[in-house]
């Protein structure tokens, strides 16, 4: 597959699974607006759910690695750029912080849910579950996840926008930008500024359509971009061939 094909096609699958994954966990499992709703409830709707919601979950972690590649080979579009490697140290940052703080949904919260369900477990049980649920929401889900997790994301799409701008369409590049500053209002929710998860929550979609956008002008104009891009993209294949 060519250089160019491959950094397409990554741009465009990461956030459209991403976005899926999200949209789909909305209608199965109320999130993430289940959230708010006790510990509990949380729990036995999740064991509810099944190994479907299980595998939706999964996809959300798959969705956050493909953003490790993505940056990579968005790389190759911006090398030229003195931006090109805070964009692509933030956008793998991003990825990693994003699968972390997802991660505990496949794995963790699946035994956390049926051992809440076992009649067996006494209620003392059932508090020590709970706790550990809320350990690991607020650690890895509003910590890691959310707050790393918005920042860096934020700068990804903020200085990839920049850095973007002359390579692809400028009106693409500047979305980037208004969608990553978007993004990073999300960091404030916590501390009670009521509409930063509605901002943040459409700004992040927005982004995400903003990356697909990205792929499909790479892939589909690929012999209407400028030259600055095919020179780019060939560089960095020779490079990377170089390398091996």
């Amino acid at each position: 597959m060519p250089y160019r094909h491959l950094t397409a096609w990554t741009l465009i699958l990461a956030p459209l699974v991403l976005v899926t994954s999200f949209t789909s966990l909305g209608f199965t499992f109320d999130y993430p607006t289940i959230l708010r709703e006790p510990v509990g409830e949380m729990l036995t709707r999740f064991r509810a759910g099944g190994p479907l919601l299980v595998a939706q979950w999964y996809g959300m972690v798959l969705a956050s690695v493909l953003f490790v590649p993505a940056s990579l080979l968005l790389h190759g579009l911006i090398k030229e750029r003195p931006l090109a490697p805070l964009v692509t140290g933030f956008g793998v940052v991003a990825a990693l912080v994003n699968a972390l703080g997802f991660v505990r949904w496949p794995f963790l919260v699946p035994v956390l849910a049926e051992r809440y369900a076992d009649p067996r477990t006494g209620e003392a049980a059932r508090v020590s579950l709970e706790t550990t649920f809320e350990a690991f929401h607020i650690y890895a889900g509003v910590g890691v996840g959310e707050h790393l997790g918005f920042t860096f994301l934020a700068l990804w799409l903020v200085t990839g926008g920049l850095a973007l701008r002359g390579t692809l369409p400028s009106w693409l590049g500047w979305l980037w930008v208004v969608t990553g500053a978007g993004t990073f209002v999300g960091v404030f929710e916590p501390l009670g500024l009521s509409s930063a998860g509605l901002i943040n929550a459409g700004a992040s979609f927005a982004g995400m359509l903003a990356v697909l956008l990205a792929g499909v002008f790479v892939l589909l104009r690929g012999d209407k971009m400028t030259s600055r891009v095919d020179t780019a993209l060939d560089a960095a294949h020779s490079d990377t061939s170089r390398g091996a």
